[in-house]
């Protein structure tokens, strides 16, 4: 504030500085929020009732395509002598071990009947702690300017965009998984371990988390993704309740 005299009367002038944050350059909406596709699957914020009742409908609803799925032994034909061989180079190639696998194929999948959920177990968890973990590094090397940090390698997980995010996020939804999984494999492996029917819906969720779900998630394909998801858990909810009916 400054005076100034206007015929000898003195003058108040008072100065204005000027608000260069003006309301229009203020964004409260995250800014990457309009970078994300939209899907069929999306809620809008008053839709938060509909949520439980829709996500139970479709995990619940996916119970009896799996178990369809299962009965057409699709899997089977993925697997077949695939994951003998894969058992067998993990083993060594020709180590002792090896053999007592691939002793027996009547079970069609090249390793012996009683071990096939073994054989399952092998190569899913060589999938999710081994495969989706490189996927995970590579994702979020080539999202960060930094690129990947090994003293603080979870630092900028929340920093990143677009496939490089999906390729961490879908290292993480398997490993969340991956207990249902266990639990499924080792309850059919203890109960019912040559039970052709059990053992293809333990080969299904394998098969739909590996290469449909994973691929799925990285490309940003969401309705394969979602699919490929419902269809896995629902073929563990299908085997562990076949396994309580048996018991």
């Amino acid at each position: 504030m400054s005076h100034i005299f206007d015929n000898d009367k003195p003058v108040t002038v008072r100065a204005v500085a000027k608000d260069t944050n003006t309301p229009h350059e203020v964004s409260t909406s995250s800014p990457s929020s309009s970078d994300i596709p939209k899907s069929l699957a999306d809620f809008g914020p008053d839709e938060g009732w509909f949520v439980p009742v829709s996500v139970h409908a479709l995990f619940l609803g996916f119970v009896p395509i799996a178990e369809y799925l299962a009965r057409l032994r699709l899997t089977t034909h993925v697997f077949n002598k695939g994951l003998g061989a894969f058992t067998w180079a993990m083993a060594g190639f020709g180590f002792n071990s090896s053999t007592k696998l691939l002793s027996g194929t009547a079970g069609g999948m090249g390793v012996a009947a009683d071990k096939k959920i073994v054989a399952l177990g092998l190569f899913y968890s060589v999938v999710t702690f081994v495969g989706t973990a490189a996927l995970s590094i590579t994702g979020q090397t080539i999202g960060r300017k930094e690129g990947y940090q090994n003293y603080e390698p979870r630092r900028g997980k929340s920093e990143l965009k677009g496939m490089a995010h999906r390729m961490v996020a879908a290292h993480q939804n398997v490993l969340e998984t991956f207990p249902l999984f266990a639990l499924t494999a080792a309850l059919v492996h203890f109960t019912a371990p040559t039970n052709d029917h059990l053992i293809e819906l333990v080969a299904l969720h394998v098969f739909s988390k590996t290469f449909l779900y994973l691929p799925a998630y990285v490309l940003g394909i969401d309705a394969v993704r979602s699919a490929s998801h419902f269809i896995s858990i629902g073929a563990c909810l299908r085997a562990l309740t076949l396994v309580a009916l048996s018991a």
